[in-house]
């Protein structure tokens, strides 16, 4: 395989009409994968070195580019190592169990988790965060393909108006032009220890909508009052949804709630859990709503 002219280092994230204007080893790799299929929706992004990210996040550095068809999701991945060949993987859109967004500073992340053979693995992709918006295209179509309805009115809903800014920005423009049927901000939590405040709920936005949920959360600040940078949301598909669940205190007259949720596709299971601080009769308001999407519901008191 012989690549293009190119170092990787282009300047920015772009949108390519067709295969052939990608760079370097990406069109033959594309190309390969889509096995004569036009994509929906293809982005090449230069190479960004970072291998690990806020939330847990870990990968391989490299260029990328990103198909979406109808039936699949494309990565094509150059390390710009001679040691390492570049890859390609075709990822089924049947098999993705979640899809995760996010951005702090000038990083920005795409991670896909799906279903393999009897395993969860993760496709991560790091990018500069000037193309925060060409990645966010290829959540919004996966979105829209999840059957969510579109609602031209749901740009100014009024319900993001007590969400966190910061954390508003990442999200809204997910769900620009689809329905949302409820919108919970989850404030940030402090707890006292041993004299030092340390933060034990991160600020955090769930959107419920017809065919998907979406969890937004920052990164957790050191001290109150401090403004974060990092945000990352995490998108299901209710199809997806097998369980849910609620880990309630001990003590009534605190608010420090677990949600877990469960994703399987082909008999593989993710588990997703936040930490939020909300009183309990919200959480089991939240718990019903959530449940009439998944197949059954957990919930520990």
């Amino acid at each position: 395989m012989s690549p293009r002219i190119y170092g990787g280092r282009e300047c920015w994230v772009y949108r390519a009409s067709s295969p052939d204007e990608l760079c370097g080893h990406h069109p033959e790799l594309v190309e390969q994968a889509l096995r004569g299929d036009a994509p929906d929706y293809l982005l090449y992004s230069p190479h960004r070195e970072s291998n690990r990210g806020p939330f847990g996040l870990e990968g391989p550095s490299g260029s990328h580019a990103v198909a979406l068809t109808s039936e699949s999701l494309i990565v094509s991945r150059d390390q710009h190592r001679r040691s390492i060949k570049p890859s390609v993987r075709s990822i089924p859109l049947a098999s993705i169990l979640t899809m995760a967004i996010g951005e702090a500073l000038t990083l920005g992340w795409l991670e896909v988790r799906y279903a393999v053979e009897n395993t969860a693995e993760a496709e991560v992709v790091f990018f500069h965060s000037s193309g925060i918006e060409q990645f966010r295209n290829v959540v919004r179509l996966w979105l829209q393909r999840q059957s969510c309805r579109v609602d031209a009115g749901s740009d100014n809903d009024s319900r993001w108006t007590s969400s966190p800014p910061y954390v508003v920005t990442q999200t809204r423009p997910l769900v620009r032009d689809l329905r949302l049927l409820e919108i919970v901000n989850v404030p940030e939590a402090w707890a006292d220890v041993r004299g030092r405040s340390r933060c034990r709920a991160a600020a955090s936005v769930m959107i419920l909508m017809d065919s998907a949920v979406l969890l937004a959360e920052s990164e957790r600040p050191l001290e109150p009052g401090m403004l974060m940078f990092g945000v990352n949301v995490t998108c299901l598909s209710t199809r997806a949804l097998s369980t849910v669940g609620l880990r309630l205190p001990d003590d009534p007259n605190e608010n420090d709630i677990t949600l877990t949720m469960t994703v399987a596709r082909h008999g593989v299971c993710h588990h997703v859990s936040r930490d939020l601080a909300m009183p309990s009769a919200a959480a089991s308001h939240l718990l019903v709503r959530l449940a009439s999407r998944s197949r059954s519901w957990e919930g520990t008191a």
